[in-house]
């Protein structure tokens, strides 16, 4: 009876910090999604009962956490995918430097996708490979025990830690834990998970399995054969968190909703029984018409799919096991039940060409179906990597996973990460897949980006005569939109149609609207874009955010231009990179100057990235500073931003 108090007392401050409570506290690092994986493992904790204190590195900062660990934790968790390699490793190195002592124990996909001898490079002290639900609860027994002998550890299966050398010891993998017969329903209790619905549409995501039958090279699943859950627990997590939070819609997040159309089928006729809210999901293309019809009458809004390129012979490399004759098939049955599709394409393939490119992005303007564009990125655990490696493209595993961090969530606009130079090799920090010349991949790639954004912002923009409200329709329904608009930028981003909430749009990614889409601007930007083309030598001197969108967007075709140096009148933004990785790329010539270094180069041509009036003041100091007027160039005149 004592023990049972104890952990109902214990069960009652779950993922809320309490000061000098809890044992454990486990991070959330900061990357852009739904704690998914950790919900997993707070049900874990829960269910042997652990109590845990909770920090998701999204909405909180490094200060937060250091404020969490005068708690003197015992065991602080973390961990996810190998795309989050560079926050994980931020993560141990600063709880190690605070605390020494405490036991650091790593999870996800990590674990098994990174080489040991790169893992090991991480301040941690136990890693947990493959599924924790049997895992953790043993290696936490033996971390928190008073007996702790090196037999006992080695029995542990499922695990790495470090030799009394440092060396990183791997015991026996674990049987992979049968899901169908065993009730592991996730955690409701994350203290940020309001937060995350908040951000979604109040969109819940749900696991219908784990695995995927699929063997893309480009993806490292958690396991290569998928394992559906019992419907009867799917449905009691849909439940349990209906209870607690309010659920506009459920998210069925796996690659595939299950693997046998049978399935599929049945689940649908038991989810319509049983809930009357809309849902999402993951299919392949060649599935039948006829569970495309069960899933529009269970209340399925929406489909996503893998269309990823027009070419076959893209798709063939990928082994996507489906051809764009599938991909046709496939929306003209959907088109029939009006079911929504959203699909991700990708580019920097395997054998692509310029034209593949260019064919696969008519082929998503002719779709005009809500899409994505990916820069694929070959990471350790694909098949992909182990290609690249061998190509020659990746050399220095431990270097390209801190580079690659950028590609995943720190940057502006994605395009960005082009024009960072690793000076080791002289190439891009993104290894060239493609069977493009080296000499024309960036050019190449931020073109396609620059189409890509252009045919998903808001289109017909006008500017109110102030310049407060940007005016447009959605680049999905057609909708007349109106946002607030600040002039400080020639930019608003992450927009998304007031038909969303409501259902009555489908528009699953979040849009920009830009001055350049103005008719007005737009006739601008062609005559100056003309006038830079006969400039062989061209500098900037602007905001970096500005900067950026100019490369980003292509706007007067600046990439393929001769940049020769840029800067800034701001002392505090003197000596920066507007490209960068974090830690140690660059391309080099975006240092950002002095304005008394920069008259000292020489140039046909200085473009001022800022926006007006702040923009009118710069020029009057450059020409007071000894460039001539007839060299400068304003990216927007007062007199049409204004124009109404």
């Amino acid at each position: 009876m004592i023990d049972l108090l104890g952990s109902i007392n214990k069960l009652m401050n779950l993922g809320h910090p309490k000061i000098g409570k809890n044992l454990i506290l486990l991070i959330k690092p900061d990357y852009k999604f739904f704690p998914v994986g950790l919900t997993y493992v707070a049900s874990t904790l829960e269910r042997c009962g652990y109590s845990y204190d909770f920090i998701d590195m999204s909405f909180e900062d490094y200060s937060q956490l250091n404020k969490l660990m005068r708690n003197k934790y015992k065991i602080v968790m973390t961990g996810g995918i190998v795309g989050e390699f560079e926050e994980i490793e931020k993560i141990c190195q600063f709880v190690k430097n605070i605390s020494p002592a405490v036991k650091v124990i790593i999870g996800g996909l990590i674990t098994r996708d990174v080489s040991k001898s790169v893992l090991s490079k991480l301040r941690f002290d136990y890693a947990v490979v493959g599924e924790a639900e049997d895992t953790l609860p043993e290696l936490l027994e033996y971390c928190l025990g008073k007996k702790q002998n090196m037999d006992h550890l080695q029995s542990i299966k499922g695990i790495m830690f470090r030799s009394a050398e440092g060396q990183l010891v791997a015991t026996d993998r674990r049987p992979r834990i049968d899901i169908t017969s065993r009730s592991l329903l996730p955690s409701t209790n994350l203290s940020s998970l309001e937060k995350w619905l908040s951000q979604t549409n109040r969109s819940l995501p749900v696991l219908t399995g784990r695995g995927c039958y699929g063997k893309c090279t480009f993806c490292s699943p958690s396991f290569r054969q998928f394992k559906g859950r019992p419907f009867e627990e799917i449905f009691k997590e849909i439940q349990l968190f209906s209870e607690k939070f309010t659920i506009n819609m459920i998210n069925f997040t796996n690659e595939v909703l299950f693997k046998e159309e049978d399935e599929i089928i049945s689940f649908c006729q038991e989810y319509k029984n049983r809930f009357n809210i809309p849902f999402t999901a993951a299919l392949r293309l060649d599935i039948s018409p006829r569970v495309l019809k069960e899933l529009k009458a269970a209340g399925c809004i929406a489909v996503g799919v893998g269309i990823e390129s027009a070419s076959d012979k893209v798709l063939n490399k990928m082994q996507k096991s489906i051809t764009n004759q599938d991909t046709m098939k496939f929306l003209r049955h959907a088109n029939d039940l009006k079911l929504n599709i959203s699909s991700g394409f990708m580019i920097n393939n395997e054998g692509e060409t310029e034209e593949d490119i260019d064919n696969t992005l008519s082929l998503q303007e002719e779709l005009k179906i809500t899409s994505g564009l990916s820069l694929t990125i070959p990471y350790p655990g694909t098949i992909i990597y182990k290609r690249a490696v061998k190509r020659g493209l990746i050399s220095d595993e431990y270097n390209f996973l801190r580079s690659q961090q950028i590609f995943y969530n720190k940057v502006q606009f994605l395009p960005e990460c082009l024009f960072i130079i690793d000076e080791a090799i002289g190439k891009p920090l993104l290894p060239n897949l493609t069977d493009i010349p080296e000499e024309n991949f960036v050019s190449v790639m931020s073109r396609a980006y620059a189409r890509f954004y252009r045919s998903n912002e808001l289109k017909n923009v006008s500017l109110n005569p102030d310049a407060s409200k940007i005016k447009g329709q959605c680049p999905k329904c057609g909708l007349d939109c109106e946002f607030d608009f600040n002039p400080i930028a020639p930019v608003v981003r992450n927009l998304s149609c007031p038909k969303t909430a409501t259902g009555e749009c489908h528009h699953a990614f979040q849009f920009a609207a830009h001055i350049f889409s103005n008719y007005y601007i737009s006739d601008y930007e062609q005559k100056i874009k003309w006038m830079l083309e006969k400039s062989d030598q061209i500098s900037i001197v602007g905001d970096p955010f500005n900067i950026k969108f100019l490369f980003a967007y292509r706007i007067f075709d600046l990439c393929d231009r001769n940049i020769v140096a840029m800067g800034n009148p701001e002392n505090d933004k003197t000596g920066q990179y507007v490209f960068y990785d974090g830690y140690k790329h660059v391309m080099p010539i975006s240092r950002l100057l002095d304005i008394e270094t920069l008259v000292q180069v020489d140039f046909d041509k200085l473009l001022i990235a800022y926006m007006p009036p702040y923009s009118h003041h710069v020029q009057q100091n450059l020409i007071a500073s000894g460039i001539p007027e007839n060299k400068i160039i304003q990216m927007c005149p007062e007199e049409l931003l204004f124009k109404g």
